[in-house]
């Protein structure tokens, strides 16, 4: 059971312990020792053993959540929001508040934060304290924007119920919604998240396994819900693993049919092959990549692209290294 459950960490080929022969390089999700693991992982270990005919005993509290008596769709119509939201969103919600334990897969371009903005709404009017885990520094300020674009109609502001956490600020707050990195969070112990009665992770994909494990390990909340455009995008987190922490994974809607609704561009995707007359044998990794940032003729043609592509609209063009940026 513990193999079936367990999956190689991300560059454990390179990991000392498992050079040594201390560690097979795998994260067991079970725990032999303890011989637990995260409740969101029982439709599977249910599966697992009714494939071996294996006999089981489900306690009634670890039963999943069933609260079907929840109007959301009168609920979201009193938020008084500047647009009607999609049929996919209202079951997203639906389906958070119905289980109390989710994973929301939406492509990019869905509008999760507008499922966010809503559940963080009910879960407020139920008097309840909210942390809000998003990926970086650039999402606390947006997602707050983000929630008073929704509120432009019904009074609710930001300010007035949402706590950032940035450097030197406090981490704690009257203030009933709180939104942080998980950075700033993961050195805190239990008795900080015993505060909150739900807890929320925006780009779930993009945490980093133990200390996300470590976060939602200290924190007791009844509801759990995180959101990712790909949950299978993550360099160092599992789709197991997040599974585990906060239960189901259900899919909104797909890039595909949004774009079929008209609510997505379509996508036209070109790749350009360049061929060099250098060889570079035997180099480094490093010094291949300074050939190519610095390579005159690539750059040349990197340029004229983007100016001619301007002509016909907006060009954005994206680079990893700060001084290739400001080359071109």
């Amino acid at each position: 059971m513990s193999e079936d459950f367990s999956f190689f960490a991300e560059g454990y080929k390179f990991h000392p312990a498992f050079k040594q022969g201390r560690w097979d390089g795998k994260i067991k999700l079970i725990h032999s020792g303890t011989q637990t693991c995260g409740v969101g992982l029982l439709p599977d270990l249910i599966r697992f053993c009714r494939s071996r005919s294996y006999s089981f005993v489900i306690d009634d509290e670890l039963k999943p959540r069933n609260d079907s008596t929840i109007d959301v769709d009168k609920f979201v119509s009193s938020l008084d929001l500047p647009f009607d939201p999609y049929d996919y969103q209202l079951r997203a919600i639906n389906d958070c508040l119905k289980y109390h334990r989710l994973v929301v897969q939406s492509p990019t371009g869905s509008g999760k934060s507008l499922i966010i903005y809503s559940l963080i709404r009910w879960l407020q009017a139920h008097d309840k304290k909210i942390l809000l885990i998003v990926p970086n520094i650039s999402l606390l300020s947006q997602m707050s924007s983000d929630f008073d674009e929704y509120s432009v109609d019904n009074g609710w502001r930001a300010e007035d119920n949402v706590h950032l956490v940035k450097a030197g600020i406090e981490k704690s707050s009257v203030k009933p919604i709180t939104i942080s990195t998980w950075q700033s969070l993961q050195k805190e112990d239990r008795s900080y998240f015993d505060q909150y009665d739900a807890i929320m992770v925006d780009e779930a994909h993009q945490a980093k396994s133990v200390s996300i494990s470590k976060i939602l390990n200290n924190c007791n909340a009844a509801y759990r819900f995180a959101f990712s455009g790909t949950i299978d995008g993550g360099k160092y987190v599992n789709r197991l693993t997040i599974q585990s922490l906060f239960g189901k994974i259900i899919n909104t809607t797909t890039t595909r049919e949004l774009i079929d609704d008209g609510k997505l561009t379509e996508t036209s995707i070109k790749c350009i092959l360049l061929k060099h007359k250098v060889k570079m044998k035997k180099s480094t990794y490093q010094d291949e990549i300074k050939y190519l940032l610095e390579h005159e003729k690539r750059n040349e043609m990197i340029v004229k692209l983007a100016l001619s592509s301007s002509k016909k609209g907006n060009t954005l063009v994206l680079f990893n290294v700060i001084e290739h940026g400001k080359l071109l």
